[in-house]
């Protein structure tokens, strides 16, 4: 209830006056050498949220924010320009709020390589060493002209947003359901069917959107390795990273090249039996 940014303010008031007596009640439960740990990763700002931080402060409890570089939905790479927007608001509230610190998190079960982290985790050094009201642009710029160098600082070198997107697809391209993206751990995957030569046209009738949607991949594929070469070539530092996403790059196009050449198969079919 507390992280629902869905409740409207009187709801949540109203919830709020109605179970915080209860914690209240048992305030001599709450050892006061302890600190306690607010963990929000998606939205810091839900008005629950922000009771809860008041009320350990209120009863002079030490209170401490906790937010993410990587979450568990996070797949290869993590989502939402790093989750840029998350941590510079926790970062923002336990400036204002004045909390005893600020923790980030990151879940090494959800990519294959730490390289994937530093961004996200520049974004809440950033912020929560000396807050300072900034954009997106502004705040991936910084990153990449203290990480890579100067010359990677203007916006013609952001590739990793785009490959954060073609990373979308590049989970589910394959899977039949497409609603079951990023399940945690799932027990079993439904994978497209293959094409039957015996029905032509029919796999590239069923699955002409996302052979559609294959076909803008392999563009934004050819544009994330421009980038990622042009970067190469002008980076002063941490080239090894720029070599690990160039890699990501590669293996995250596999699916869409998969679904072309299945469509290919199934004209080639088509053009045989007729």
């Amino acid at each position: 209830v507390l992280n629902d940014s869905k409740m409207g303010k009187d709801q949540a008031e109203e919830i709020w006056k109605k179970n915080e007596p209860r914690l209240s009640e048992n305030i001599d439960l709450f050892p006061k050498n302890c600190i306690y740990m607010r963990w929000n990763y998606y939205e810091p700002k839900t008005l629950g949220n922000l009771m809860a931080i008041d009320w350990f402060k209120s009863h002079d409890l030490k209170v401490m924010a906790v937010t993410a570089a990587t979450m568990y939905p996070d797949v290869m790479l993590p989502r939402d320009n790093s989750h840029f927007q998350s941590i510079k608001d926790f970062c923002e509230v336990a400036n204002e709020k004045k909390m005893d610190g600020i923790l980030c998190t990151i879940w090494d079960d959800r990519s294959p390589h730490f390289e994937t982290e530093w961004r996200g985790l520049y974004f809440f050094a950033l912020f929560s060493w000396n807050y300072n009201d900034m954009n997106l642009e502004e705040a991936n710029s910084l990153f990449r002209y203290r990480f890579y160098g100067p010359s990677l600082g203007g916006n013609s070198y952001e590739f990793q947003n785009k490959l954060e997107t073609a990373l979308n697809f590049w989970e589910t391209a394959l899977i039949e359901d497409r609603t079951e993206k990023r399940a945690n751990y799932p027990k079993s995957i439904h994978l497209i069917e293959l094409p039957d030569s015996s029905k032509p046209k029919a796999w590239a009738k069923k699955y002409n959107e996302r052979v559609s949607m294959a076909k803008d991949e392999l563009l934004r594929y050819t544009d994330i390795k421009r980038i990622i070469d042009k970067s190469e070539k002008s980076a002063q530092f941490n080239k090894y990273s720029l070599q690990v996403m160039s890699q990501i790059n590669e293996l995250q196009i596999y699916p869409s090249r998969l679904l072309l050449l299945l469509s290919s198969y199934d004209e080639s079919a088509s053009e045989i039996r007729t």
